[in-house]
């Protein structure tokens, strides 16, 4: 189900002041998870235009960002991040 930010917005609101122990309907638990990948989808294309505005902005591996030069990225760390164990 897709639904409009607006809607989206005014769902995320209707939710949260819900009580906390008042479990949500079917049909409400399939608005709500809509909300939330509307929400999503916001938040990931607000992230993609401000990585694009960095010039020099690099990934290792999509596990972090960094700019500068790669080989003064610590080794620990890049290890650490690719999971293969730190390397002295």
């Amino acid at each position: 189900m897709k639904i409009s930010k607006k809607d989206a917005r005014m769902w995320f609101q209707f939710f949260a002041a819900l009580p906390e122990d008042e479990p949500l309907m079917p049909h409400q638990q399939e608005i709500a998870l809509a909300a939330f990948a509307q929400i999503e989808r916001a938040v990931n294309a607000r992230d993609a235009r401000l990585r694009a505005d960095i010039s020099g902005l690099k990934t290792l591996n999509d596990r972090t960002y960094y700019v500068g030069p790669e080989d003064k990225f610590p080794r620990g760390c890049k290890s650490c991040l690719l999971g293969n164990g730190v390397l002295l």
